[in-house]
């Protein structure tokens, strides 16, 4: 074994991880798989209706609601645009038949805290608070279907082939309401998840302000900085970091001149998720005039991902993790490699993400990041772009940027590079994986972004397990039988991010959230139009 701790701990991970042949994963066909897509409504308008929501301002580095200054008939649209995106979540939710369907449907309310606040302050009822309004997803009041419903990856490790119970994943509220009896007050405890509308307007107009990537004169470099500085203490070797920089970050100029945001311009996320398998959208997805992917999706060279075009389309113009076992593969020259945020919070060294499919079934691969392995490769013509995280900054929106989230759990606190009070947090695991770096980016850069391969799968609707399937696989997986001394996930419910130990396993509680807390905050997107989430 290597001396090197680091790696040391990925093979312990990949021993434990290794444990069946790809023939053992239990699965269903895609016939049938496909069978059970169901489309969610598609909206050729694609009206935005998150503009007319407004976002938070800071007066003397407080956040401050904006709700009490708009005028009468700007109040009364965003009004109106929250009852249309409540309305439409409802029904996609309900739609798509895999966290809620027609019988077995999701809630979803608002809470008009912020909308009330606004009228008080304009009729001089006293000073507002900041108490933005939430759109409220809740579960049905009665969950007995879902109580045995997992949420699993069946290529995954072992434990994630076990996966966990899919009520742990949502977080629960203390309701009161009232019966037919008024005198009568009923505490219910129900599994309800909430999104702060106002902050989510201000990240998305963060995101479309603020330049995507860094050069060496944005001004929250040195930000991005003082978060690599404070991961490496002790650090020693700072001057080779900062002598590395300046061509690093430069080495995408002359292609992004040639690719800037504009008006117009539409742009196609490209995730690896089972719907793809189910149409043939190649041809359209290369019409959008640039496509954002992750990972080893698409590449030419990686046989056991690479799908037919007319499936999964055949261009690529901007890649997170681009590299496959620190190598630079043909295919690369014709896109940019986008470093991710997470970067920032490695430790200097040790800046590598890894390449691996199927954790279940393959040997690790991991690809080397450091500024000594990129260096070589912009000598010889590659480009990379550092994706920068000034909007979600600027908005406050403290979204988790562990370096690796699987294996090390919380990292660094937001205290340097997203230091402001927190508010709602929509996913804690958005901007920590490649597909969430990749989306950030098309959002940042482009004027609107059709999302395609994204989301969960359920074979048998609400009550059925959530399944991670890849489109590239020869088949969906299902929920691994659990064995004696590795069960289904079981915790507490705890605060979002909490870093409980289950199975031996002190991350698994955040990767059972997560992917709930993604799912939903894809619906939110498009419900509001920020996204088209194609299906």
């Amino acid at each position: 074994m290597s001396d090197d701790p680091e790696r040391a701990r990925w093979t312990r991970w990949w021993v434990v991880g290794l444990q069946m042949e790809r023939s053992e994963v239990r699965g269903i066909g895609w016939d049938k798989a496909c069978s059970r897509v169901r489309a969610l409504e598609q909206r050729k308008s694609h009206g935005r209706l998150i503009e007319a929501i407004p976002a938070p301002r800071r007066f003397d580095g407080q956040l401050v609601s904006r709700w009490s200054e708009q005028r009468q008939r700007l109040r009364q649209q965003a009004e109106d645009a929250l009852d249309e995106g409540a309305r439409r979540l409802q029904r996609d939710l309900n739609r798509r038949g895999v966290l809620c369907d027609r019988r077995h449907p999701c809630e979803v309310t608002l809470s008009r805290k912020g909308l009330r606040a606004a009228r008080a302050e304009s009729a001089g009822a006293g000073k507002q608070k900041h108490t933005a309004p939430r759109v409220r997803i809740c579960l049905p009041r009665d969950v007995s279907h879902l109580n045995r419903t997992r949420v699993c990856d069946p290529w995954g490790e072992r434990w994630q082939r076990n996966g966990g119970m899919y009520l742990d994943a949502w977080p629960q509220i203390v309701e009161r309401w009232s019966s037919t009896e008024w005198l009568r007050v009923r505490r219910e405890k129900r599994h309800c998840a909430e999104f702060d509308m106002e902050s989510l307007s201000g990240w998305w107009r963060g995101l479309r302000e603020e330049p995507a990537f860094l050069n060496m004169t944005n001004p929250l470099l040195g930000r991005h900085l003082a978060a690599k500085f404070h991961a490496g203490q002790p650090w020693t070797d700072i001057g080779a970091y900062l002598a590395a920089l300046p061509e690093l970050l430069s080495s995408a100029d002359a292609t992004m001149r040639t690719g800037a945001k504009g008006v117009g311009r539409t742009c196609a996320f490209v995730g690896s998720g089972h719907d793809l398998r189910c149409a043939r959208r190649g041809r359209e997805i290369d019409a959008h005039d640039a496509i954002f992917r992750a990972n080893g999706a698409q590449q030419p060279e990686d046989r056991g991902r690479f799908m037919p075009p007319e499936m999964l389309g055949a261009r690529t113009d901007y890649r997170v993790n681009c590299l496959h076992n620190s190598s630079a593969l043909p295919s690369m020259r014709s896109e940019i490699c986008i470093i991710p945020l997470p970067w920032w919070l490695q430790k200097p060294g040790g800046e590598s993400v890894g390449n691996t499919a199927r954790s279940c079934c393959e040997r690790l691969t991991r690809s080397s990041y450091q500024p000594s392995s990129l260096l070589p490769l912009v000598k010889r013509g590659f480009a990379f772009a550092f994706l920068n995280g000034a909007a979600s900054f600027l908005a406050s929106l403290p979204l988790s940027l562990n370096g690796d989230p699987t294996l090390h759990g919380p990292g660094l606190a937001d205290s340097l590079l997203f230091p402001q009070t927190p508010v709602t947090v929509p996913s804690d695991s958005f901007l920590s994986n490649s597909g969430g770096n990749a989306l950030y980016a098309a959002l940042a850069l482009c004027d609107r972004v059709n999302v395609f391969g994204a989301g969960l799968f359920s074979e048998e609707g609400a009550s059925g397990d959530k399944l991670y399937a890849h489109s590239y696989d020869d088949r969906v997986g299902r929920c691994a039988t659990p064995t004696r001394g590795l069960g289904p996930l079981r915790m507490a419910q705890a605060a979002p991010g909490a870093n409980e130990n289950i199975n031996g396993v002190a991350y698994a509680p955040r990767w059972l959230r997560s992917r709930i807390q993604d799912e939903l905050l894809l619906h939110v997107m498009h419900a509001f139009n920020m996204i088209r989430w194609v299906q």
